[in-house]
């Protein structure tokens, strides 16, 4: 079982290095950040969950300052200050999520942003964003590859 387990991490080190390398030539040095608005908040990921496979196996640069490993609250000015070139948004179907993401995105200073101005906002759905798995590790490789292609 060993055996399979580094064959296995091998072939995602593999592919996590191929897809890298292709994003270095389609988004360069342009921030990234992945939030989530949950329940009338917005919560910014950080190194863990899917910030695992952006910031470490793709090794893409995060907006703001240095990230940490947790998934934590932040206000609509800080994720201003950030200012990513690029924002993955999951936004919950609860009542005050969507309320929120449409106060949000109809602040001036919404439309002011780098990824709002270049058309770098990405909606995303849970699956696979959310699965924090080796499995959906694999998974989010694949899609972040999708979605910036």
């Amino acid at each position: 079982m060993h055996a399979q387990a580094e064959q296995w991490l091998d072939k995602y080190d593999r592919r996590a290095a191929v897809i890298r390398e292709r994003l270095q030539k389609r988004v360069g040095e342009s921030s990234i950040m992945a939030i989530h608005v949950m329940h009338g908040q917005i919560y910014r990921f950080g190194r863990r969950n899917l910030g695992t496979v952006l910031y470490n196996d793709l090794q893409l640069r995060f907006a703001g300052h240095s990230p940490g490993n947790d998934y934590e609250p932040i206000t609509f000015e800080q994720l201003a200050a950030c200012n990513p070139d690029k924002l993955l948004a999951a936004v919950s179907d609860d009542p005050q999520s969507a309320a929120l993401w449409a106060a949000v995105t109809a602040k001036a200073e919404w439309k002011e942003l780098t990824a709002v101005r270049r058309g770098g906002v990405y909606r995303i759905k849970p699956d696979p964003w959310f699965d924090y798995s080796a499995l959906g590790n694999e998974r989010i490789l694949n899609a972040v590859d999708k979605l910036f292609s």
